[in-house]
C-alpha cells in the first residue's frame, strides 16, 4: 500500500474515501469439504520384500489416474474385468510395482473471497487454486484489482479469492467436485451485478464453466446469469481472445516500447520467467513478431538454448504431453537444463517476468542490472493533474484514486 498512500498524499485524497480503500469491504473465509477417492500409494522399499511373491493385478488402465507424487487415484471402473490379488491392502500393478491401498476419505479445504471495493461497479477478480494462498495475499490482490479496473476505466471494483489447495494433488473428478462445492458456498456472495469471478492461477475456462453451471443450477432463467463469471469458453458466452488477452497485452506493450525507439521486436531475443497462461501466450505472440526465445524458467525447472527455443514445440511438450503431469518445461529435450539462478545471466534484449509475485528479489534485480546488457524500459512521467513529475506507478495510482474518488463525490456515502 506504499504507492497508494504516496498517491493519496499527493492529491489530498478525501479522508473518508481513503479509509474506505485502506481495507476491504468484506473478507470471507469458509471451508469446503470433498470426498477424496481411494488412492494407491507406492509401497516403501523396506516393506517390499515380504510381498515379492504377490501376483500381478490387472486393472482397467483408465480406471487409474496418475498423480505427481507417483500414486494413483483408484476409480471404480478400474474393476471392470479386473483380476486383483491383494494381501494386507497391498497390490502389485503390472509393470508398475507394489502399492498400498489408502481408502477414500473426506478432506477439508480453506477457501476465501475478498471483496475490496465496489464504488465503480461490481467486485471483479480471479479465483486462485494454489497451496500458498492466504487471506493477506488475497487482500493485496483484491486491492490491485480495484486499482487496475479504475486505471483501465472499466466499470468494476476489485475482488479476489480461491482455495488453499495444490490442484495437482487431486484427480480430475475430485477437482471438479471441489470447484462445484466452492461455488455452492460462494453463491450468496457473488452475482452478475455484485461480484464477478474470473480465472487466475490454477483455474481456467473449464473451471469457469463449472462455476457457471453450479451458480445457475436450478435457476428458472439461467441464461440471464451467464455474466456470473468471465473467462469461460466462447461457446457458453465467453469473450473471443480472453485466453490470450494478458499475454497479448504484454506483447503490445513490448511492441510499443520498440516503436517509441523507431524499431520492432523482430530479431530481438527474450528470456521468460513463468510459462503459464501469460508467459506461454506472450512467447507465442512474440515469436510471431520475429523475436527469439532463449531461456524459460517455471516452477519445475529452467531450460536454455542459445540458438533459440521453438515456442510452438515447447507449448506442445508442456500442455499436450500426457506424461508431463507437472506441466513444466523441465525435461524438454531440445534445450539444456540450467539452474534457476543461471537464468538471470542469460544475455538477451528482453526479460519478461510472468511468474507468481515475489519471485524477483532485490538481489536478482541488482544482478540483472550488473551482469546483463538488457535494455531498460523507461517511462516519461505524465503530470496527472498534480502539477509535478512522479514515477509511473504513482502516476497510475493517482489516476485510479481520482476516478474512484469521483464516484464517492457524486454518489455520496450510504448512511
Amino acid at each position: 500500500m506504499e504507492v497508494f498512500h504516496r498517491a493519496a498524499d499527493l492529491i489530498g485524497l478525501d479522508r473518508r474515501v481513503r479509509m474506505e480503500l485502506e481495507e476491504p469491504d468484506y473478507e470471507h473465509i469458509f471451508y469446503v469439504t470433498v470426498k477424496l477417492h481411494t488412492r494407491l500409494l507406492p509401497l516403501p522399499k523396506e516393506e517390499q520384500e515380504k510381498y515379492k511373491d504377490l501376483k500381478d493385478s490387472e486393472l482397467l488402465p483408465d480406471g487409474l489416474e496418475p498423480l505427481l507424487d507417483g500414486s494413483f487415484v483408484f476409480k471404480r471402473r478400474a474393476l471392470i474385468n479386473a483380476n486383483v490379488f491383494m494381501r494386507d491392502g497391498v497390490v502389485r500393478l503390472k509393470d508398475k510395482g507394489l502399492y498400498k491401498v489408502l481408502p477414500g476419505r473426506p478432506e477439508r479445504f480453506k477457501a476465501y473471497r475478498v471483496q475490496h471495493n465496489q464504488a465503480r461497479g461490481p467486485y471483479k477478480g480471479g479465483i486462485r487454486f494454489h497451496q500458498d494462498v492466504s487471506l493477506d495475499l488475497f487482500k493485496v490482490l483484491a486491492a490491485e484489482m480495484t486499482w487496475k479496473t479504475a486505471i483501465s476505466d472499466v466499470p468494476f471494483g476489485g475482488g479476489k479469492g480461491g482455495i488453499k489447495v495444490d490442484p495437482k494433488s487431486l484427480s480430475s473428478e475430485e477437482f471438479e467436485a471441489l470447484t462445484l462445492r466452492y461455488m455452492y458456498r460462494l453463491k450468496s456472495l457473488v452475482g452478475p451485478d455484485l461480484d464477478i469471478p474470473a480465472p487466475d492461477v490454477g483455474t481456467d475456462a473449464n473451471v469457469m464453466g463449472l462455476l457457471l453451471r453450479q451458480y445457475t443450477d436450478g435457476e428458472r432463467e439461467r441464461h440471464r446469469l451467464r455474466g456470473i463469471v468471465t473467462g469461460k469458453d466462447t461457446r457458453i458466452g465467453g469473450s473471443e481472445g480472453r485466453v490470450r488477452a494478458t499475454g497479448q497485452g504484454l506483447a503490445y506493450t513490448i511492441q510499443e516500447w520498440f516503436a517509441d525507439r523507431g524499431s520492432v521486436p523482430a530479431g530481438a531475443s527474450f528470456v521468460l520467467q513463468g510459462f503459464g497462461n501469460v508467459g506461454s501466450n506472450a512467447a507465442e505472440i512474440l515469436k510471431g513478431l520475429g523475436a527469439r526465445l532463449l531461456a524459460v524458467n517455471d516452477a519445475g525447472g529452467t531450460i536454455y538454448n542459445p540458438n533459440g527455443i521453438d515456442v510452438t514445440d515447447l507449448i506442445s511438450y508442456v500442455y499436450e504431453n500426457p506424461s508431463n503431469l507437472r506441466r513444466t518445461v523441465a525435461g524438454y529435450s531440445k534445450a539444456q537444463q540450467i539452474s534457476k539462478t543461471d537464468l538471470w545471466d542469460v544475455e538477451a534484449d528482453i526479460l519478461i517476468p510472468a511468474a507468481l509475485g515475489g519471485e524477483i528479489t532485490y538481489r536478482i534485480i541488482r544482478d540483472i542490472a550488473r551482469n546483463t546488457p538488457r535494455r531498460t524500459a523507461t517511462h516519461n512521467s505524465v503530470r496527472y493533474c498534480i502539477g509535478k513529475e512522479v514515477d509511473m506507478r504513482t502516476a497510475a495510482m493517482v489516476l485510479a484514486l481520482k476516478r474512484i474518488e469521483a464516484h464517492y463525490q457524486l454518489e455520496g456515502f450510504s448512511q
